[in-house]
């Protein structure tokens, strides 16, 4: 007898049309930051390129420890869609949307009998306000995810249905997931391990060990990559410690509600029984550990975003246990809703983000590309352009993304931290050096900025030598300020 046809994932259509609006206002809100640039870089796009595919893979192992993958893809959505910051984001936002509809996928795979544990997988995957913000970045992380998950997927539905085209293509999405991701390593050490471990009953153990082999094979030519970036990564550790990555991935992969989680995930094991529900506990826990573990003797975990790839279980076994609670459908509606919220506030919680351990800050890009605009318009090549976009100890994260806006312009530009820097003289005199005999200066600063010494050392020379003349931008997160040599226009 068929399974009866199950319309549930008409329900989640809503649930992608809402991720994609709480994810799309993001997505031109902040200028470019360093990873992105690199992004860019590494696939051959703007400025940058065009490379072919084989420089592309030559680039990239020589300048990142990320595998080609996203470099590829990125490269030919570039060549279709130009290289602007909307348009790369672009690729990570529809990646992202399309990994919500796969996870949904994977749990009707998973336990095809209950329909609605894939439903409230896609709440919680697009409530998720985590992974909804790497949907506005010009980065791999989606990409990742998705081909994560489509692994996931096409390996339970090889399980249930054999067939040569789905081993094959289990093959397949093995080869990306490794080539996606440095973390793809330990994803696929974990889907091995548990078909390895936990499956040697099922009729189809040796069919479905081929594709892990033909994956791995291929695999092994970036395995010298890998171990040229093991040997930077021990000469330079960069690496949290395990208390700061618990804590801080506890929080933001629950959106602030690690109780309510923990309480869904445990009622999830009254099902332990079920092969799948023991496969979301080994990839969550058996992830979570070896990650741990190489992090303890390579410390490369810098920040949580790079362990990503076990934020599907982490949603999923709530899921499992919200089935638990059927008798108590209002229950299990407040839960959905008050998670759904809570990406909400979040995800207009500019902090939440930008407060985890390892972040690097971004720039706002309103004032930013404002500021840039009148520069562009009004600078001349003899004028001295500072900026001060960040506190000093941080802003040497932002020279990459100044210099990217104003590639190609003969304008004098300079992060105020990093004002000539390869000179050993004091701050106040490479301040001096850079200024020289400007007849204009032009100061663009981010206005909740700390003074500090090196504003108080450039108010001092500007005070004694200029006459500050107009302010062609003030607005909340950026303020441009003009000083003449001699007489203002």
């Amino acid at each position: 007898m068929s399974r009866p046809r199950s319309y549930i994932w008409l329900a989640v259509i809503p649930l992608l049309l809402f991720a994609a609006w709480l994810s799309a206002r993001s997505l031109n809100i902040d200028a470019l930051w360093i990873d992105e640039i690199y992004s860019i870089y590494e696939s051959g796009g703007a400025y940058f390129g065009p490379l072919s595919p084989l420089d592309i893979a030559f680039r990239v192992s020589a300048s990142s420890t990320w595998p080609p993958i996203y470099n590829f893809t990125l490269a030919g959505w570039g060549a279709v869609a130009g290289w602007s910051p909307l348009a790369g984001r672009a690729l990570s936002w529809l990646l992202g949307l399309l990994s919500i509809a796969i996870i949904y996928r994977l749990a009707r795979e998973m336990l095809p009998q209950k329909p609605w544990f894939a439903f409230f997988a896609a709440v919680f995957m697009s409530g998720s306000a985590f992974y909804l913000y790497y949907l506005h970045e010009l980065r791999g992380y989606t990409l990742h995810i998705l081909i994560g998950c489509s692994t996931a997927t096409l390996y339970w539905r090889a399980l249930r249905k054999p067939g040569r085209h789905l081993t094959y293509g289990l093959a397949l999405t093995l080869v990306l997931l490794l080539y996606s991701h440095p973390f793809g390593q330990i994803w696929f050490a974990v889907q091995a391990g548990f078909h390895l471990l936990f499956q040697r009953r099922h009729p189809g153990w040796k069919r479905l060990i081929l594709p892990f082999v033909i994956a791995g094979s291929i695999y092994l030519p970036w395995v010298l990559v890998i171990l040229k970036y093991v040997s930077l990564e021990l000469s330079a550790p960069r690496g949290l410690s395990v208390e700061m990555i618990l804590t801080a991935a506890s929080a933001a992969f629950t959106n602030w509600l690690l109780l309510i989680v923990a309480i869904l995930s445990t009622l999830a094991l009254r099902r332990w029984r079920k092969k799948p529900i023991q496969y979301l506990w080994w990839w969550l826990l058996g992830g979570t550990a070896i990650t741990l573990i190489i992090n303890h003797f390579v410390p490369f975990l810098f920040h949580i975003r790079l362990m990503m790839a076990i934020l599907p279980p982490l949603l999923l076994l709530p899921a499992a246990g919200l089935l638990e609670l059927k008798r108590w459908r209002w229950l299990q509606v407040t839960v959905c809703i008050l998670w759904l919220v809570m990406g909400i506030y979040l995800s207009n919680n500019a902090e939440f983000a930008q407060n985890l351990p390892g972040t690097i800050p971004s720039i706002s890009r309103p004032g930013f590309e404002a500021a840039i605009e009148v520069i562009n318009e009004r600078a001349t090549a003899d004028d001295a352009i500072l900026f001060r976009l960040e506190d000093a100890s941080i802003e040497d994260w932002l020279s990459a993304p100044l210099h990217y806006y104003f590639f190609g312009t003969p304008l004098h530009i300079s992060l105020l931290s990093t004002v000539d820097e390869e000179n050993d003289a004091s701050f106040e005199q490479r301040l001096s050096n850079f200024v020289g005999n400007a007849p204009w200066v032009w100061v663009a600063a981010v206005p909740d900025k700390a003074a500090g010494e090196q504003i108080t050392a450039l108010a001092e020379l500007l005070n004694s030598r200029y006459i500050r003349c107009e302010i062609p931008v003030d607005m909340p997160d950026m303020r441009l300020e003009m000083y003449a040599q001699h007489q203002c226009p």
